[in-house]
């Protein structure tokens, strides 16, 4: 392989992670927060038995920063989509 195609499959790798980063950032804040929450309660109410609550929360708040998230996927997959093309195209060049 020529250098430039390696170069670009490691720029490629890196954006993919970032990418996946950036989706699930909304959801993995909210589960933290959660998590935050759900630990303080449990510090201050020892006699509550958080697992039983704190599952269903967290699935629950999940979801709905799951579904408030969605029009930023939208956008987040229109820009990655059409970067992706331009680095195809370079990387098909390079050959």
């Amino acid at each position: 392989f020529p250098a430039d195609v390696g170069r670009s499959l490691v720029r490629l790798g890196s954006e993919m992670f970032f990418i996946g980063i950036k989706i699930a950032a909304p959801i993995m804040a909210t589960i933290l927060l959660t998590n935050v929450g759900l630990g303080i309660m449990a510090r201050t109410l020892p006699q509550m038995n958080i697992f039983l609550v704190g599952f269903p929360l967290q699935i629950g708040l999940g979801l709905i920063a799951l579904a408030m998230s969605v029009p930023v996927f939208a956008y987040v997959f229109e820009k990655t989509y059409h970067a992706i093309l331009l680095n195809w195209w370079e990387m098909l060049r390079a050959f």
